[in-house]
């Protein structure tokens, strides 16, 4: 359990996140996600494709291989609301594929 301060911190955070998410994407018609961050990009994506913005993400092989199982399986519901998804090589896409399948 985080101390009452660190709550806050986070609250705060997330605060400001959804005050300015809106900001974030501007008037851009796509957005492309370099990497997969759990912290900002969840929420940035649930945003984005409720205001029709078109969204890329990029999978890097270490981004898809060091992360646990059940964070793959939170990422899911995310990676489904994405329109198009960047794989850097053949093996990350045959892996990522096979996983989400």
């Amino acid at each position: 359990m985080h101390s009452p301060i660190a709550q806050k911190i986070v609250f705060h955070s997330y605060y400001l996140l959804s005050k300015s998410i809106g900001s974030i994407f501007g008037d851009f018609d796509v957005v492309d996600y370099n990497f997969y961050s759990d912290v900002i990009y969840d929420k940035l994506i649930v945003y984005g494709k409720n205001v029709g913005i078109k969204q890329v993400i990029s999978f890097w092989g270490s981004d898809f291989y060091r992360v646990s199982d059940s964070t793959k399986e939170r990422r899911r519901k995310y990676i489904d609301l994405i329109d198009a998804i960047h794989l850097e090589t053949i093996n990350v896409k045959n892996d990522f594929l096979n996983y989400y399948n």
